[in-house]
């Protein structure tokens, strides 16, 4: 394969479109003497490492661990690497070395009728991603906060389990993570039958 130059990269999210807190890098790749494009999500630069670098696995685990609430949290683990003065960089570039296939033309040429064909497939979405971008900002909201004041209530009514080791407090929050998952699921559930009543 022939070698390639991570010329820059920027960090992109989906909070703004899709309400979800995950990230992505936006590569722009130069290789013999052509410009490509390439995109790697967070997430997979994790499998990635859980396979094959399991101390930075372990580290971007961690990170996680630390940052309170529901789901991914990507932004934050981010802004928490950064401030770590964590380079990602030769991780990029070893992922994309290994999938050669990310990379794509920077200028991809399309003719009207494929313009008009992803055009009309984009405006087709645009509901349900609004649609899902309510919800997932909703379910997350409801999630973290109801964490959040119930681990401040056993913490007033049950004080000795935070008092002793920390595996049970570890445990306890696993107790409260599984209800509070299983309540969101129920009620998510409910609201779809409410909103929709004669399906």
């Amino acid at each position: 394969m022939h070698a390639f130059t991570i010329i820059s990269y920027e960090v992109k999210d989906f909070l703004e479109d899709l309400g979800e807190d995950m990230i992505y890098f936006v590569l722009k790749v130069e290789k013999d003497g052509d410009e490509f494009r390439a995109t790697i999500f967070y997430n997979d630069l994790c499998k990635y490492c859980r396979n094959n670098a399991p101390e930075i696995a372990k580290y971007f685990d961690d990170i996680r661990r630390s940052i309170n609430g529901f789901g991914p949290k990507e932004t934050k683990v981010w802004a928490a690497l950064q401030a770590e003065s964590f380079d990602i960089e030769p991780l990029l570039n070893e992922y994309l070395r290994l999938n050669p296939g990310y990379m794509t033309p920077a200028i991809i040429q399309m003719t009207p009728e494929q313009h008009a064909s992803v055009t009309a497939k984009v405006e087709g979405l645009q509901d349900i991603v609004g649609g899902m971008k309510y919800s997932n900002i909703r379910n997350i909201a409801f999630k973290d906060t109801l964490m959040e004041e119930l681990s401040a209530k056993v913490l007033e009514y049950f004080p000795e389990i935070f008092e002793s080791e920390p595996e049970y407090i570890k445990e306890v929050k696993g107790i409260l993570s599984n209800h509070i998952l299983n309540l969101s699921s129920d009620l998510d559930k409910l609201s779809y039958k409410a909103r929709n009543p004669l399906e």
